[in-house]
């Protein structure tokens, strides 16, 4: 826990955690929309926006 926290101080280390949290929370996102979007729209529709 000690390691941790004094990497946390680093910046490079604090930036690379932010990025690693932000790419995660946008896949996270991006699916939730996706699951949103095939439950109200039709097959053919998803399909056709997703190509673009």
């Amino acid at each position: 826990m000690l390691r941790l926290a004094q990497k946390l101080r680093d910046p490079l280390y604090k930036n690379s955690i932010f990025l690693m949290i932000s790419s995660i929370i946008g896949a996270g996102t991006g699916s939730v929309f996706w699951v949103i979007a095939a439950r109200f729209y039709s097959a053919e529709s998803v399909g056709l926006i997703s190509l673009s």
